[in-house]
């Protein structure tokens, strides 16, 4: 039995607007998603178990691989979305899976609806299995930039750009002036990315905001001090909620909130938000009914 280990993911600034090209920030969690596999007795099928933290059974299902049809299903919708995939990959891979037969096994170290890249970081892992190229895996299935990828295979805190000549990707280190003040919250709900980009995509293509968050991503990078950090969010979140014609998450959720700035993440209106406290005096979210908040230094690679 062979085993493999991806990268979850958040993305600090660049949300959305990384598809038009924007500079973007990307944060490998230490937490990600693991895949075993091994070959399998019964012919031309692919049995997968897929479970969720705590060895949780979430998904168990039998694929066959010559139409790479559904056999059976403990989760229907789910594991067709696995068959297609696995189509995918035997049409990419040079030794094609057709007619031959695997026994999958996967285990998210996050749970489900934390937002953590449970695509992206399968993506990857079928792509390291199968050697095959991750970001056309990802493009011929759930889309997207590709910044999830590249955090899930190189787990730096990285600057990813995607422009229609190459992908720039640079490994950065914030500072730790600022590190230490940071926080994610969840939000208790998830939040489908895939909606939030069909939002994006209903309007128009605003270069004056691209470059703006391009520039803010590169001032992050060379900031050391909590306090313009915070403008640099601040800013951010103002505009692209201008924009989206949406309303920024601090005024919507913690108007009341004085401990720093806060700032939403990846698709907005759900999973997790970034939280700067200079105090560390986090009680405030856990009365306000978010009890998850998870410091930087313990999530993010």
């Amino acid at each position: 039995m062979s085993e493999f280990h991806a990268h979850g993911k958040l993305l600090l600034t660049g949300e959305y607007v990384v598809l038009d090209g924007a500079a973007a920030i990307g944060l490998p969690t230490k937490l990600g998603q693991k895949l075993k596999i091994s070959d399998y007795s019964v012919p031309n099928l692919v049995e997968w178990k897929a479970f969720l933290p705590n060895n949780e059974l979430w998904i168990c299902a039998k694929i066959e691989t010559i139409g790479f049809t559904l056999i059976e299903a403990s989760e229907e919708k789910t594991a067709k979305v696995l068959a297609e995939i696995l189509k995918v990959v035997s049409e990419m891979s040079a030794a094609s899976i057709y007619k031959k037969s695997f026994y999958i096994e996967t285990e998210l170290e996050f749970p489900l609806n934390w937002g953590l890249g449970s695509s992206s970081t399968l993506i990857a892992l079928l792509s390291k299995v199968f050697n095959i190229n991750a970001y056309e895996l990802l493009e011929k299935t759930f889309g997207g930039s590709g910044y999830d990828i590249s955090c899930a295979l190189m787990p730096r805190v990285q600057t990813y750009q995607l422009t229609s000549k190459e992908r720039k990707i640079q490994f950065i280190s914030l500072h730790q002036n600022i590190t230490s003040h940071l926080y994610f919250v969840y939000l208790n709900q998830k939040q489908n990315s895939r909606e939030g980009i069909r939002r994006y995509r209903s309007l128009p293509k605003n270069e004056r905001l691209i470059k703006s968050i391009s520039d803010i991503s590169k001032q992050i990078t060379e900031c050391d001090n909590l306090y313009d950090f915070e403008d640099l969010i601040h800013v951010h979140e103002h505009l692209l909620a201008n924009h989206l014609g949406l309303t920024p998450v601090q005024q919507q959720l913690f108007a009341d909130y004085s401990g720093g700035e806060i700032k939403s993440l990846g698709a907005w209106g759900g999973d997790f938000v970034l939280v700067t406290s200079n105090d560390a005096d986090l009680s405030y979210f856990n009365e306000k009914g978010f009890p998850v908040v998870i410091s930087y230094e313990n999530l993010i690679v």
